[in-house]
């Protein structure tokens, strides 16, 4: 059974999302349990920070926690085994001597392999010795096993994740140019980046072009845990009872819901959707709209409007901007936009902050405008 001994944990995120991963990280720590069902008093030990991810060290089952909660991450993956080879018998010798069981529960499992700059390079040779020591199966339900050989170092490491982490459920339905869940809840982190906790909660959050709500839907739940999925590590037979429990997030401390939410679409199958989403949502196109009453609370807007991309914009950004500021008055309010598209903006008002990263491949800039 996992035990209490500490384990390396590779989180990974987007590129340039490491310096929000670490602070979400810091953020959660202290609220992960311990196997009794308490608090616990370990440290979080960074051991890395590296491009795409950071490495962490820590007690295997609050490692295995960080799936609950992290929003900003692609996988956590637990660090097995590690060691230099140069050829395939050596290679051969060491496999027959690890015992996957004692992690996972069972022999069988799933099998992705990357090598690069080593001796040792051909994937399709290395996985085939894989497959001559071990029971490997192409079940989607199992756990995968990757293998990374760099620079003559083969590295095995377990998903403890299964889905991408983006994945908050089992939604297939989304709007026609959807934004994945990390991306969403990045854009949120930023906005929320200098307003203190007892502001937040009481936050009126608003989208004016919602789509599926996933932005209003991070918004409210960005300190939520996840638990309307599985992930890989509660099939494990070795794993603490507690993880696997129903009843397991009902022992975590109440966390806040952001505020209130409401999203305006003029497609009404999408607002449709937003309200089996459990979101207040409404038929309106913000351009042919009347005004908003003023808010009487902290007003965030928070929108990822068509830019041609995907779905055809019919209207300029700087109109978009200043149609927001007039009819919705909102304290705060972030947009995304193309990079090249942002950058066109007049720029009448100076942003409070700028990030910039990737969305389906799309160089994208979100950018936050204060009151």
């Amino acid at each position: 059974m996992i035990g209490a001994m500490d384990s390396q944990f590779f989180v990974s995120c987007p590129v340039h999302f490491e310096n929000e991963l670490k602070a979400e990280l810091f953020e959660v720590w202290p609220f992960l349990l311990d196997k009794d069902g308490r608090p616990h008093a370990s440290p979080l030990n960074i051991i890395m920070e590296d491009k795409g991810g950071i490495l962490i060290e820590c007690p295997t089952h609050l490692g295995l926690q960080l799936n609950f909660f992290l929003k900003t991450a692609h996988r956590v993956v637990l660090r097995w085994k590690s060691k230099k080879i140069k050829d395939f018998q050596p290679l051969v010798h060491w496999l027959k001597e690890l015992r996957p069981e004692a992690v996972i529960g069972t022999k069988k499992f799933r099998l992705k392999v990357e090598a690069s700059k080593s001796r040792l390079n051909n994937e399709k040779r290395i996985a085939q010795v894989f497959h001559e020591v071990f029971e490997i199966v192409e079940d989607e339900t199992a756990t995968l096993l990757a293998v990374r050989v760099f620079d003559d170092v083969f590295t095995l490491s377990w998903d403890t994740s299964g889905d991408h982490l983006h994945k908050r459920s089992l939604r297939v339905e989304h709007g026609g140019a959807p934004l994945r869940e990390t991306l969403a809840a990045f854009c949120v982190r930023q906005m929320l980046m200098d307003i203190p906790l007892s502001k937040q909660t009481g936050m009126e959050w608003i989208d004016p072009m919602a789509g599926s709500g996933t932005l209003l839907i991070e918004a409210l739940s960005l300190y939520q845990p996840v638990s309307t999925r599985s992930y890989a590590f509660q099939n494990w037979k070795t794993s603490p009872a507690l993880l696997k429990s129903k009843e397991f997030l009902r022992n975590f401390p109440a966390f806040p819901v952001l505020g209130t939410a409401i999203g305006f679409d003029r497609d009404p199958s999408l607002v449709d959707l937003m309200k089996k989403r459990g979101l207040t949502a409404h038929v309106q196109d913000l351009f042919q709209s009347g005004h908003e009453e003023p808010p009487t609370t902290f007003r965030a807007v928070v929108v990822n409007p068509p830019y041609g991309e995907r779905l055809k914009a019919e209207f300029g950004f700087d109109e978009l901007l200043e149609t927001i500021q007039k009819k919705l008055r909102p304290d705060l309010c972030g947009i995304l936009l193309p990079q090249h598209q942002a950058q066109s903006l007049s720029r009448k008002v100076k942003p409070l902050r700028t990030s910039q990263f990737l969305n389906g491949g799309l160089p994208v800039e979100f950018l936050i405008f204060a009151k």
